[in-house]
């Protein structure tokens, strides 16, 4: 078991002991949610969608991470580290090159992927490697991928509170924004795959 560990503590249970920093149960409904509940300490309930399909239409009142760390999150946040002015979630390539069309090819850096592959026409790809400083900085980014901008998208219209691109890279700052963020509860919106649990 170690220092952090996880045990089944029945068939539809997980327990995940963290010690110093919280203590939370995990239950699974068959509802590819999973619901986690904090000590009363955090003050704050944290639930998550394994996939964006499992997502309610309307999320009032809540604060949302949408997490696609290989890529598309990761991407967003380097892109932004590195002096992006703004990047654009965009549902298909069409629609990034309508942003690029509206705002001016000066101004617009296409980047995506569709199949794990450069979409043909793009600046960029989806890879954070990609998103140099020297290329992005003062650019708008119009970014399509195949799950996590479709994530994004799912979410972004439906009333929540703060809709948030969380990653490894800026793990410490998602904490900080949850906690400052008046809502009732978080609701962590994984990618997924192909619109399925990855």
């Amino acid at each position: 078991h170690g220092e952090n560990a996880a045990a089944w503590d029945d068939a539809d249970r997980l327990t995940w002991s963290v010690p110093r920093v919280f203590e939370q149960s995990l239950r699974s409904r068959g509802t590819g949610r999973v619901e986690v509940v904090f000590c009363p300490a955090m003050m704050k309930r944290v639930n998550v969608a394994v996939t964006p399909s499992t997502v309610a239409i309307g999320l009032r009142g809540l604060v949302v991470v949408v997490i696609d760390v290989l890529r598309a999150t990761t991407t967003i946040t380097r892109a932004l580290e590195n002096g992006a002015q703004s990047v654009v979630p965009c549902l298909e390539p069409e629609d990034a090159i309508a942003v690029r069309n509206r705002l001016g090819r000066d101004r617009v850096l296409l980047g995506g992927e569709r199949g794990s592959q450069k979409i043909k026409g793009f600046d960029l790809d989806n890879s954070p490697a990609s998103y140099e400083a020297q290329i992005i900085v003062g650019k708008t980014v119009a970014f399509t991928t195949t799950n996590g901008t479709r994530a994004l998208q799912r979410v972004g219209h439906a009333g929540a509170i703060a809709v948030l691109c969380g990653s490894l890279n800026n793990r410490d700052a998602i904490v900080t924004a949850i906690a400052a963020v008046d809502a009732r509860e978080a609701l962590l919106v994984c990618a997924g795959q192909d619109g399925d649990f990855s």
